[in-house]
Parts: structure tokens; C-alpha cells; sequence
């Protein structure tokens, strides 16, 4: 399995008062990003990627997560080989 993740879906690049819109319902929500919530949206980040590692792993598969900012040639010859992949 390989994932792959907007760069600022791993690492945002938004801080302050903000006002949010559900690209689907148009509903809005104002919110403060905080250093202390960017901090927790980081940690649930990396749990999810680190939940979907691990039900890979049990079921047998290989899994490696890259972003999308990426070179393909890069993610090829070091992603795909730190997974265990290729070798």
C-alpha cells in the first residue's frame, strides 16, 4: 500500500484566526489554530498513518507513505526501499 499525503495535510501552513468552509455543504466554522492545536492535528496525523502501517502489517501487506511534493524518482529509489519494497 502506498500512501500519499498532501505536504500540508502533514505539515500545515495555516495559523491564527481562520474561517473554515466544508467545500460540500458550504457550512462554515471559525477557528483558532493554536500552536498547542496544530500540535495535537499533527500527533492524530501521525496516528493515522501509524494505524493504517499497522493494519497493513497484520494483514500481510507492505506499506510506505510518502507526499505528494515528492519526486516520483526520489519516493522510487528511497521510499520504496525504506519500505522494504524493492532492494
Amino acid at each position: 500500500v502506498i500512501q500519499t499525503l498532501a505536504r500540508t495535510d502533514v505539515e500545515p501552513d495555516l495559523d491564527g484566526d481562520l474561517r473554515l468552509i466544508d467545500c460540500k455543504t458550504g457550512q462554515r466554522v471559525e477557528v483558532n489554530l493554536s500552536p498547542a492545536m496544530l500540535a495535537t492535528y499533527r500527533e492524530r496525523v501521525r496516528g493515522f498513518v501509524a494505524g493504517c502501517a499497522e493494519t497493513c502489517r497484520r494483514r500481510g501487506a507492505a506499506f510506505v507513505t510518502t507526499t505528494g511534493d515528492v519526486p516520483i524518482e526520489e519516493f522510487l529509489l528511497r521510499g520504496l526501499v525504506r519500505g522494504g519494497l524493492v532492494r
